[in-house]
């Protein structure tokens, strides 16, 4: 599927070999055959961050209608690994997180509108763990929303609410709704 660049990401997708769906002479889905992943980076050559890195059995590619693409989704066995940005000067640990399947959509435009993860949503970032039924990461915001049952733990302390939100650029955790 080669690079796609949106407003603040390119987007690689690699695999043993592609399936190409063609209808009307024209390009409306791709499959990968084979170990595929995903890599999204920043936008622009010199990016010190590091590309995310996305793994699933297998991913599928949608296009719209002028061939650009439009959704990309993969299952089972989703494990996304994410650099986490430094915080006051110090490295931190990757965020990883695993669920059953992911749905990531594209604006027509280019750029990731939002990526949903669900069943068995699991995120770990150093001896921070949470575990839900799902999760939508919002790239306008740098929010990750996780829903279904959510519970965070940390250094032996559980917390369980109907919603927590993460805030990818400050680290920030938000618990809403029944916070026990």
């Amino acid at each position: 599927l080669g690079t796609r660049s949106g407003t603040a990401q390119n987007f690689k997708i690699t695999s043993a070999a592609m399936d190409f769906l063609v209808t009307d002479e024209r390009l409306t889905g791709a499959e990968t055959v084979g170990a595929p992943e995903i890599l999204l980076s920043q936008a622009g050559a010199n990016s010190p961050v590091a590309a995310t890195r996305i793994t699933a059995s297998k991913f599928a590619a949608r296009f719209d209608a002028v061939g650009n693409l439009s959704q990309v989704s993969g299952a089972p066995k989703v494990r996304v690994v994410s650099p986490a940005p430094a915080q006051n000067g110090n490295p931190q640990p990757d965020r990883v997180s695993t669920s059953d399947s992911i749905v990531a959509n594209f604006g027509p435009k280019g750029g990731m509108s939002g990526v949903v993860q669900e069943g068995n949503f699991t995120f770990t970032s150093g001896t921070l763990r949470a575990f839900a039924q799902s999760a939508r990461y919002q790239p306008d915001r740098e929010h990750v929303v996780i829903e279904g049952s959510p519970r965070m733990e940390d250094v032996g302390t559980l917390t369980t609410a109907d919603t927590f939100i993460l805030n990818r650029s400050s680290g920030q955790l938000l618990a809403e709704g029944h916070v026990k």
